[in-house]
């Protein structure tokens, strides 16, 4: 019987995943409270600051916060687009061994779980939200059909909360697509 060593080494593999989810929370910070102010515009309540509401409700001194909604109806512009062109896979073959019936096979397959999984909610919910906030995610994963059974299946789930998700804030590429980078999510 082992027993885990009260002070583990100075780099054990905990420090080091600490360290980096310390980092990738200070660089995401300032753009989750870019964020936190776009959805404060979005809100009913709108962008006014606690300080100001609360003069404004002080006995004597009561004033109506008016808050004139401009952003609401170009964003619904867009993901109403979104949602009246759909976007699909597009399988190209690619290689030796590839051809065309195999890459409509391939496509045939993949909206085939796209519409088991209702992946087209996935996808306008992470339109809306980076629409509303810049930013937006949706995820692809396998899990178990039934706990009886050997058999898996592909998921696709939406993102609610795009805060939920950290992606090395130093990657290069637009989709966050290189090898070795690490996603943090707080969702699942």
């Amino acid at each position: 019987l082992q027993t885990a060593p009260e002070n583990p080494p100075a780099d054990s593999r905990t420090d080091k995943i600490r360290k980096l989810y310390d980092r990738y929370m200070t660089m995401w910070a300032n753009i989750w409270e870019q964020i936190d102010e776009d959805m404060k515009c979005l809100s009913m309540a709108g962008p006014w600051p606690d300080k100001e509401r609360k003069m404004r409700e002080s006995p004597g001194n009561e004033r109506p916060c008016l808050h004139e909604d401009v952003i609401t109806q170009f964003n619904n512009m867009t993901t109403n687009q979104l949602e009246m062109n759909p976007m699909g896979i597009d399988v190209q073959p690619e290689g030796d061994q590839a051809n065309e019936k195999t890459a409509e096979w391939v496509e045939g397959r993949i909206r085939q779980i796209e519409y088991e999984q209702n992946g087209q909610h996935a996808y306008l919910t992470a339109g809306k939200c980076a629409v509303e906030s810049s930013i937006g995610f949706w995820e692809l994963e396998t899990d178990w059909k039934n706990p009886f059974v050997w058999d898996r299946q592909m998921l696709i789930r939406a993102i609610q909360d795009p805060k939920s998700v950290m992606v090395d804030p130093d990657a290069k590429k637009p989709d966050w697509g290189e090898r070795d980078r690490l996603v943090l999510s707080n969702g699942h």
